[in-house]
């Protein structure tokens, strides 16, 4: 049986095989490891890595977007960003700055950071045709609520995209 250190969690889980309980160690999130996501998550969309991006959210996930008047089920999200950027031409560029972390317990942890962002050749839908245009965010606010999984990969279980007005 493994003692509980500092930074390490303890789980609990059930054996079935041996009908008893076993113990597992667990590293618990850290500010590190969630920048180092928040990262990851940037250059996989700037990537356009469409199947590794959906893999970086939980399967419940919600996101209120940049331009979003609601918030909206991950899924509602993937179809639209499939349109505007990653089946588009868009060529994207991320800077990110100020990121802070904030652990939430062992298993999760709020991450709260600027970013700039810029979009040449998103596709825009019109009520006549699919279009081009270039998006220029600077300065956007961005939120993400990251959990561990059970296989210890770290998801966004919440994301807000906010832009300055003006």
């Amino acid at each position: 049986m493994e003692e509980n250190r500092p930074g390490r969690a303890l789980v609990r889980f059930a054996d079935r095989a041996c009908g008893g309980w076993s113990m597992s160690a667990i590293t618990a999130i850290t500010r590190t490891e969630v920048e180092a996501a928040v990262r990851h998550y940037w250059q996989v969309f700037a990537a356009k890595a469409r199947e590794d991006l959906r893999k970086l959210y939980a399967d419940n996930a919600s996101v209120f977007g940049s331009s979003s008047k609601r918030l909206e089920p991950v899924r509602l999200t993937w179809v639209r960003r499939e349109r505007e950027y990653m089946a588009s031409p868009a060529k994207m560029k991320v800077q990110l700055s100020n990121i802070e972390v904030e652990p939430i317990g062992s298993d999760a942890a709020l991450a709260a950071y600027n970013m700039s962002f810029e979009a040449q050749s998103k596709g825009i839908v019109s009520a006549t045709a699919g279009e081009t245009g270039n998006e220029h965010i600077a300065n956007a606010r961005v939120t993400h609520l990251f959990v561990r999984q059970a296989d210890g990969s770290l998801r966004i279980m919440h994301e807000h995209i906010s832009a300055p007005v003006g």
